[in-house]
């Protein structure tokens, strides 16, 4: 064989994670069922790409001085995985809300700050089209007590949002953080002499006369303008009434799985999943995370249920399971997450525990408990005894056995 005919692979591996934010990768998940897919998008030619460990393989001439390479669409990636093992996926509506969630905060750790019960308060309490006042928030965020105004906040004074001064966080700088993010947005909110009602009127939309968000009329700002106080208002996505407010489990969810993987993580938000030719049943799932090992010699997938305070169903249990059934037959660790923000009831409980494998723990269940601390199990290892960190999905699967199906309390101090 001539020189400039023999073949070599070249080994192509990106450099530093990619931001949670970025539509599109070059890391490649060690399944080498999505090497035509690769090859046909990254590298024009579906014969020449091999997915490695350490990356990808390029098949390319001896004698070839350079290589083109073009990034793919996370959610092509995660639909054709599905479409590989006889399932069709798609992003569902509730999926792009939750995925613009985490663009307006900037990344899925800007999710963070939803992990203080009284920012989730304060969505709740007021809706798209009502106003409140900055003093009435920042109570609500710090939970004050409402006879000594004495705020509830320690537990979560050493949350970090964002750079700050020294000192602990406080709720005003919550607020603020809020603020820079469009979750809410300020203005004031005047009496209309016409139809007697209150419309909210945007801080850049305020003039010397301006037109009722009710009735329509023109009416004049300045006789009022010395009595008012400035008032807050949802907006961006928090400012539309198609209840956003679902995507908080689902967003709180994928940052602490951040947080305890921290390594080859590639996630989408809110699928639809139907069967081609695997034996399930159509079905959604809050989200899928795909995850590799450190060394790149496994991958695991993690599909999940995330509650506020509803009931995880039979339903849910189910068909999730049948999912993911189908990644496991095909040599890929499932594993199946129900969280919520509240606690599991004994019959989820029983219910949960019916997705586990025959033959491994695959079931991560997950509350506030566990979703608000920075460290999963801060809180829940003074109750168990599990650690108060996990570093694998294996080890959220263990202590969810130790937490739920084969408790293991933690011995009550002496008196």
């Amino acid at each position: 064989m001539e020189f400039r005919e023999q073949k070599v692979v070249a080994n192509v591996s990106s450099i530093g994670l990619d931001s949670t934010e970025d539509e599109s990768t070059f890391r490649i998940p060690f399944l080498p069922v999505l090497n035509n897919f690769c090859g046909r998008r990254m590298y024009f030619d579906s014969t020449k790409i091999r997915v490695e460990t350490g990356g990808i393989g390029i098949i390319a001439s001896v004698t070839k001085n350079h290589l083109n390479l073009r990034s793919v669409s996370k959610r092509e990636l995660i639909i054709e995985m599905f479409k590989a093992f006889g399932m069709k996926a798609d992003v569902s509506a509730p999926g792009r809300i939750a995925s613009r969630l985490i663009s307006q905060m900037r990344g899925i750790q800007g999710c963070r700050v939803f992990k203080i019960p009284g920012v989730r308060d304060l969505l709740e309490a007021y809706g798209p089209q009502a106003s409140f006042e900055r003093t009435s928030a920042i109570q609500k965020i710090g939970r004050s007590d409402p006879l000594t105004g004495v705020p509830n906040f320690s537990e979560y004074e050493g949350l970090f949002i964002e750079p700050r001064e020294s000192g602990p966080l406080k709720p005003e700088h919550v607020l603020t953080f809020l603020l820079k993010r469009g979750v809410f947005q300020v203005g004031l909110a005047f009496g209309c002499p016409h139809c007697e009602l209150d419309p909210w009127i945007p801080l850049d939309d305020v003039a010397t006369e301006v037109r009722c968000e009710y009735c329509g009329k023109i009416f004049l700002t300045t006789p009022q303008l010395r009595d008012r106080n400035w008032k807050y208002r949802r907006s961006g996505l928090f400012g539309r009434d198609n209840n956003q407010e679902g995507s908080i489990p689902v967003v709180l969810t994928l940052q602490q799985l951040d947080n305890v993987l921290s390594w080859e993580n590639l996630f989408l938000t809110n699928m639809t999943v139907e069967p081609i030719t695997a034996q399930i049943e159509s079905c959604e799932t809050d989200f899928v995370l795909l995850h590799q090992s450190y060394w790149g010699d496994t991958v695991s997938i993690a599909i999940g249920e995330c509650k506020t305070r509803n009931e995880i169903s039979d339903d849910d249990v189910r068909k999730l399971g049948l999912v993911a059934d189908v990644f496991e037959n095909n040599g890929v660790d499932a594993f199946i997450v129900f969280s919520k923000l509240a606690p599991f009831t004994t019959d989820e409980i029983t219910r949960c525990g019916r997705a586990q494998s025959q033959y491994r723990m695959r079931v991560i269940m997950l509350t506030d408990r566990e979703l608000e601390p920075y460290f999963v199990y801060e809180r829940t290892e003074k109750e168990f005894m599990i650690r108060s960190s996990a570093v694998s999905l294996e080890d959220l699967a263990d202590s969810t056995d130790s937490i739920y199906f084969h408790p293991k309390p933690r011995p009550k101090p002496a008196s």
